[in-house]
């Protein structure tokens, strides 16, 4: 997914119609943000803590 979102930054080769279309996926998952790292942080401190 990192790829899809470098190959479509501001000033990338593509748009995100045209990455979306050749993984096949739908145009609105490129602009989700993961919540993973955040999670995986809160665990990090309650586990040091």
């Amino acid at each position: 997914m990192e790829v899809a979102h470098y190959l479509s930054t501001p000033n990338g080769p593509y748009n995100k119609s045209q990455v979306a279309r050749a993984l096949g996926l739908s145009r609105g998952t490129l602009y989700l943000s993961s919540k993973q790292a955040a999670k995986d942080k809160q665990v990090a401190v309650t586990i040091e803590s």
